[in-house]
């Protein structure tokens, strides 16, 4: 099969959860004998045309948008429109490279994987007649409630919703998200939910309360002892995410428990970030990294952490839950995760919290703190849940058969069809 794969985010251009599946999916597509051509934005310093592990990557920009991205960060209140021109010169840029390449090796799918990508993908539809599986791994509606802005100008709306329309198929991550945008209208018979993957490439630590060599280096880079305790952060930095809440109920931690440290590992709001940890004077006891790590690092991370805990108030999957569980780490969840990360009451596999209360978030924290026992057995059932029910195996064969129903669709729509 080949696949035109549009995406916003492409390594290394990765700032969140869509970087890091697009990575696995590339992998794992490879590995069951498919071929994908990735359409991807440029930020403006990446090469326009490369080969990456015999994939051919496009990420078109031309020298006069090279030339308004550098003043970007310059101009104030024209931002919002030169963030559109790049935007659109990329949806229509993508839309010209796939008609040019699709006369040579004929796809078979076009892959959107973000509304912002979304304008190349409705043209492929119309005009190339490929057809179109959206992954809608998280949707504009879903994300207002809780912080972004809204949609004033109603483009990201539209452009949704005639994606939608067009798409052959669509794919949500969770039951939730299912729930979710299908109660916005989305049509059930289009929609299949598939669940992130796991790379069974991991360790389960039957211990999860351990030091190694990569824990000592990393103690020593941020300056923690030996015996402090870890509570690690993995996400962006929005209120969203509940990061906001989580540092807020670190000032309730420390006051038990001052050997704790709280790492943050995230791209976003970092100013708002470090400047709530200066008022709540926590600049001994929270870390924020002002730097992207590579996902190598952020599971030596994993490793070092005592606690993981990511307390979103919404998350339409959360695969940095899966990585913190595969470590056989105790994990600690905001209840806008779906509940398949849950377990059951006999042997649950992550703590549940409301992630819009502090005083909550930090009763959990120190809860699994003060009881090393409940932390160690829940480290070790979820580690056993993610490699007993999570494959990228698995998630790929499903995406597959959901992209040969989509051709199917297609050819019965078709004229003659």
């Amino acid at each position: 099969m080949n696949i035109a794969l549009l995406t916003i985010e492409y390594p290394p251009n990765v700032n969140g959860g869509l970087g890091r599946y697009i990575t696995h999916y590339m992998k794992y597509i490879k590995k069951n004998g498919h071929n994908s051509w990735v359409f991807t934005f440029n930020p403006g310093e990446l090469p326009i045309v490369e080969i990456e592990s015999d994939v051919l990557v496009f990420r078109p920009l031309e020298k006069t948008l090279r030339w308004l991205s550098k003043i970007m960060a310059e101009v104030g209140c024209l931002g919002f429109f030169l963030r559109f021109v790049r935007l659109l010169h990329y949806n229509l840029a993508t839309y010209w490279l796939i008609n040019k390449q699709h006369s040579q090796v004929n796809f078979d799918i076009v892959a959107v994987h973000d509304w912002m990508s979304g304008l190349a993908g409705i043209l492929c539809g119309c005009f190339l007649r490929i057809p179109i599986v959206f992954h809608a791994h998280n949707t504009e509606f879903t994300m207002t409630p809780w912080g972004k802005k809204n949609d004033r100008l109603k483009l990201i709306a539209i452009i949704e919703r005639i994606l939608v329309k067009k798409a052959q198929k669509i794919i949500v991550p969770s039951d939730k998200m299912f729930s979710l945008v299908t109660g916005h209208g989305w049509n059930p018979k289009k929609i299949s939910v598939i669940h992130h993957g796991h790379e069974n490439t991991f360790h389960l630590n039957t211990n999860s309360f351990f030091s190694t060599p990569i824990t000592i280096q990393l103690q020593s880079r941020l300056k923690t002892a030996l015996d402090d305790k870890i509570v690690l952060f993995v996400g962006r930095l929005c209120y969203s995410k509940g990061i906001f809440n989580l540092i807020a109920a670190m000032s309730e931690v420390v006051k038990i428990r001052p050997d704790t440290r709280l790492v943050i590992i995230g791209n976003g709001d970092n100013d708002a970030i470090e400047s709530l940890v200066r008022k709540l004077h926590l600049a001994d006891n929270v870390y924020v990294y002002n730097q992207f790590l590579s996902s190598e690092q952020v599971y030596d991370h994993y490793q070092m952490a005592d606690i993981c805990i990511f307390p979103s108030l919404y998350e339409p999957f959360g695969l940095v839950a899966l990585e913190a569980m595969s470590f056989g780490k105790p994990v600690i969840l905001g209840d806008g995760f779906p509940d398949i990360f849950a377990g059951t009451p006999d042997n649950p596999t992550a703590l549940f919290v409301n992630g819009n209360d502090p005083a909550k978030i930090a009763a959990a924290v120190l809860e699994l703190l003060q009881d090393t026992a409940k932390a160690i057995r829940m480290g070790e059932a979820a580690g056993y849940f993610v490699q007993e029910n999570f494959s990228w195996h698995k998630t790929i064969a499903e995406t597959i058969t959901v992209y040969n129903q989509a051709i199917r669709n297609a050819a019965s729509k078709a004229p003659g069809g």
